[in-house]
């Protein structure tokens, strides 16, 4: 007897059935119009040990992820660093990163999540600009522009009009994953898809860069911040194909 409880199912016009764990550890089901549900809930049955140990680690994810206050003397990760929040007087600008101290001017301490986020967004936007321009003359590729998002679900993207978009929360990450996403998507520029030509296109341009796709799903939990009492969004999803349906 099936154990697994269907949280959402969806049907639309797609070629296959998708199994995904949201960042609430809920079931969605994704699959094409017609999909006997007596299928759908075979499916579920094969995948229930799969199921179970991401429903599991999406739990243990949240757990890890601490509460922030953001009281003087909490951590804050900023590309890879811990930095400590600081609340000085008469500080010019409002907010500035100095000697691994996030500095808070004291007369802003009521709006500090919002100033965080902003300064967040500028650093992300000048440190990722750079970084395309960098790695689009290496890799022989234009893009368009960058654009910061608030995705909590996909760190990047590259659009049919050639923009870059990267979350803002990835400017928590070391500089080594956040040059990964980029150089990934960027190499869909070459190849809208994740076939093995794409991923050699990365590999050409990043050899290590399983170590930094590895430290993103294993870490991209902790790149948050949120207000005391919010409950965590874990991101990205996990989930998992199966083959096409008639």
């Amino acid at each position: 007897m099936n154990n697994v409880e269907i949280d959402e199912l969806h049907f639309s016009n797609r070629k296959t059935i998708s199994l995904i764990i949201d960042g609430k550890g809920r079931l969605i089901v994704r699959a094409p119009n017609k999909t006997p549900k007596k299928f759908i809930q075979e499916l579920i049955n094969e995948k229930e040990i799969w199921i179970t140990k991401k429903k599991r680690e999406v739990i243990r994810k949240q757990e890890e992820v601490p509460t922030i206050s953001f009281n003087e003397g909490e951590k804050f990760l900023y590309r890879g660093n811990n930095c400590t929040l600081k609340y000085e007087n008469n500080l010019t600008p409002p907010i500035l990163l100095k000697n691994n101290h996030i500095i808070i001017d004291k007369r802003y301490e009521k709006y500090a999540p919002q100033l965080l986020e902003k300064w967040y967004k500028i650093e992300a936007y000048n440190y990722f600009n750079r970084k395309a321009k960098h790695y689009a003359n290496s890799m022989k590729v234009q893009f368009n522009k960058v654009k910061i998002s608030n995705a909590q679900k996909r760190w990047g993207s590259c659009s049919s009009k050639k923009n870059i978009n990267l979350s803002w929360r990835l400017i928590m990450a070391p500089d080594a994953a956040i040059d990964y996403v980029i150089v990934h998507e960027l190499a869909h520029l070459i190849e809208m898809n994740h076939s093995q030509k794409f991923w050699n296109i990365v590999a050409h341009a990043m050899p290590s860069y399983k170590k930094h796709l590895n430290w993103i799903n294993k870490n991209g939990h902790l790149l948050t911040i949120y207000k005391e009492g919010e409950k965590p969004v874990v991101s990205p999803s996990f989930q998992e194909g199966a083959g096409g349906v008639v």
